[in-house]
């Protein structure tokens, strides 16, 4: 994973802290570089792609809450996602498997019937990149922070 491509990661919650003595600049940079990531968005391996390789990938929803998008999810992501003339089905984003699938409707409850889609890292970061939100101007200001 590219340092640019989870940089944007971290300008999602960017709290100013000092460099504790016991570490170099460099160790502390790794350190908190992982430390935010995983506490705003986490990262994990999908499949995706031609080649069905892993791919580190974040969800949709919780990029969404991240960026602090007022508009619903799903308008949301069939806009900023399905609706993105640059991003390929299966090679940028893929629809997560729901186990509730397949269940009447009305027999499942209201969050068995949420979608979830995983992005890759350089989807994530362009979607960012263009959310109209304080925290997407923040990552179009300092993309590699």
């Amino acid at each position: 994973m590219g340092v640019m491509d989870t940089d944007f990661i971290r300008v999602l919650n960017n709290p100013a802290k000092t460099v504790p003595k016991e570490k170099t600049n460099m160790e502390y940079l790794e350190t908190e570089k992982k430390t935010r990531m995983e506490l705003i968005i986490p990262i994990f391996k999908t499949i995706m792609g031609e080649a069905k390789e892993e791919v580190n990938s974040v969800s949709a929803r919780e990029l969404h809450e991240g960026l602090g998008s007022k508009r619903d999810f799903s308008a949301w992501v069939k806009r900023k996602v399905k609706g993105n003339a640059f991003f390929t089905e299966g090679e940028d984003w893929i629809l997560l498997p729901n186990i509730g699938e397949g269940q009447p409707r009305t027999s499942q409850p209201a969050s068995a019937n949420k979608k979830e889609y995983a992005l890759t890292l350089k989807a994530a970061k362009k979607v960012a990149m263009s959310e109209q939100t304080a925290k997407g101007n923040e990552v179009r200001v300092n993309p590699h922070r």
